[in-house]
């Protein structure tokens, strides 16, 4: 008798017009998985890949519980499930947003683990804001805070409760990336958009391309940056190899001593042909606050975008301010070991101010900037 070809895998990821979930697509679809990608406005956010047999993009309010059991459900044949969304709050610890990020996910698992029977693993991205103290490297054992609304918290409880249903059948793993390089026009925390901006309005208006931060944010490693390619990398590991599976990793890119802004900064200026003097005590000015210096300035990214034919954004769509203030005045130390994803077997690692590089090409590659 002939024996019928067994059925590839099949991903379902949650936030495919993400930083990381763009480059989780591409990865898969590099190695011939299907692919359905689950978000909001689907065809509004940026994504390079054409509607293929292997990609199937869905346009779905996860947050809204009727039109997730209606959308998700049909998925009978999704194998692997990529969490790598959440719901955008400015208040962050709040009770609001931990209900609706927790209530999304149990949503999701919901209307798709009863009709997908052959769901194999879910893969959980959250972040290193899991941590927080004096005391690092956060390892992925280090305690949860006590009266935190931190929702990575909830959703891992959530993953946890699906998965001791269905023992037998299911592995999981979280991944913790810390700063995120990547490109999207939907993302919140979007620092290779934020930083492209802040530059080109710079040269536009002839200011100073100016460190708006500490100066021991400035000289010293105070973050981690995560590759969004790395990242899926990771996850892509983790879905597939045994040696992985029902484990927490963080997912950053190994550099941190070296991935200060100080040997950051010269990457972005020569990117975008600005001059910085020799000395670097003119470039830091710690009273600077880009909300405040750059509130104004959405008609003149108008204006860049009309002149160079880009693909149509706005300013808030590329910029958080607001975040980059915070990440240039962070008052202690938000690094984490890489030590255990390389004792499971993932060895990937990868130089801050290349993938910094990189994004920056593939961002003027889709015409968002020119």
């Amino acid at each position: 008798m002939e024996e019928k070809p067994v059925p590839g895998p099949v991903a379902l990821i949650a936030g495919i017009t993400g930083l990381v979930g763009s480059a989780l697509a591409e990865i898969l679809l590099k190695a011939s998985w299907k692919v359905y990608g689950v978000s909001r406005f689907p065809k509004q956010g940026l994504f390079i890949f054409p509607q293929t047999e292997k990609m199937e993009l869905i346009a779905c309010d996860l947050t809204d519980r009727e039109q997730t059991l209606l959308k998700v459900a049909p998925l009978t044949d999704v194998t692997h499930v990529f969490w790598l969304t959440w719901t955008a709050h400015m208040t962050y610890n709040s009770l609001e947003s931990y209900t609706e990020n927790i209530n999304m996910f149990s949503n999701a698992l919901d209307a798709l683990l009863p009709v997908a029977k052959g769901v194999k693993h879910i893969c959980l991205q959250t972040g290193t804001k899991h941590y927080s103290g004096p005391h690092f490297p956060f390892t992925e054992d280090s305690p949860r805070q006590p009266n935190s609304y931190n929702f990575y918290y909830g959703l891992e409880d959530v993953l946890f409760d699906a998965v001791a249903k269905k023992r037998e059948v299911l592995t999981w793993s979280v991944h913790r990336p810390g700063i995120i390089l990547g490109q999207s026009t939907r993302s919140l925390f979007n620092v290779v958009g934020s930083l492209c901006v802040y530059a080109l309005l710079c040269k536009a208006l002839h200011f100073p391309f100016i460190f708006p931060g500490t100066r021991a944010c400035w000289e010293e490693p105070t973050l981690d940056f995560s590759d969004s390619m790395l990242i899926a990398e990771q996850h892509l590991w983790a879905a597939t190899e045994v040696s992985a599976h029902n484990n927490v990793f963080n997912a950053i890119n190994g550099d941190a001593q070296s991935a200060t802004w100080r040997n950051l900064w010269p990457v972005l200026a020569h990117k975008f042909g600005i001059t910085l003097p020799e000395d670097d005590e003119d470039l830091v000015d710690e009273s600077m606050s880009l909300v405040d210096a750059m509130s104004d300035k959405g008609p003149v990214w108008d204006y860049i975008v009309k002149t160079n034919s880009l693909y149509c954004t706005r300013i808030h769509d590329l910029a958080d301010w607001w975040f980059l203030d915070i990440l240039f005045k962070v008052p202690f130390k938000l690094l984490a070991s890489g030590n255990k994803c390389r004792e499971h077997g993932f060895f990937n690692t990868c130089d801050t101010d290349m993938s910094l590089a990189y994004w920056i090409d593939r961002l003027r590659e889709s015409k968002i900037i020119p």
